[in-house]
């Protein structure tokens, strides 16, 4: 459920005021992350990074989404679960190189059939926002 609340949490306008009572939110969802899944996982990066929360907050969040999705390989993850992790971070700023290198080689194996344009523009959108070089996965996209 943690994965439904940040995705709630990013569709309302979050308070300075709260940010005591979101930390705890962050370490809570620390202690849950290694159980998450693909989908949850995504969830949870796209709704911290709709917060718009400081980074002093949510970095050890985002870092630990970034190690359990490369740990596990990205096992169970869609195009669009890709994507929204993508996009998640290149919103929030914050630096993850190992989670965009592991992305883009999933999606040049999975090839551009497998992104339909929305996730395939929004997984192009990421890495040139957050200036990541993949010229490959640049051509998957052209391809598309």
């Amino acid at each position: 459920h943690a994965a439904n609340l940040w995705n709630k949490l990013g569709k309302k306008r979050v308070e300075r005021r709260h940010e005591e009572q979101l930390e705890r939110l962050v370490q809570r969802t620390l202690e849950l992350i290694p159980f998450c899944d693909a989908r949850n996982l995504a969830n949870i990066a796209h709704g911290a990074a709709k917060c718009r929360l400081p980074a002093s907050v949510v970095s050890s969040l985002f870092a630990a989404i970034a190690e359990a999705a490369v740990r596990k390989g990205f096992a169970g993850f869609k195009p669009q679960e890709l994507s929204i992790t993508v996009w998640a971070y290149a919103t929030a700023g914050v630096a993850a190189e190992a989670l965009y290198a592991a992305v883009a080689a999933a999606a040049i194996r999975g090839g551009p059939a497998g992104f339909n344009p929305q996730d395939m523009s929004t997984t192009v959108w990421a890495y040139a926002k957050a200036g990541v070089a993949a010229d490959k996965l640049f051509a998957a996209g052209a391809e598309a």
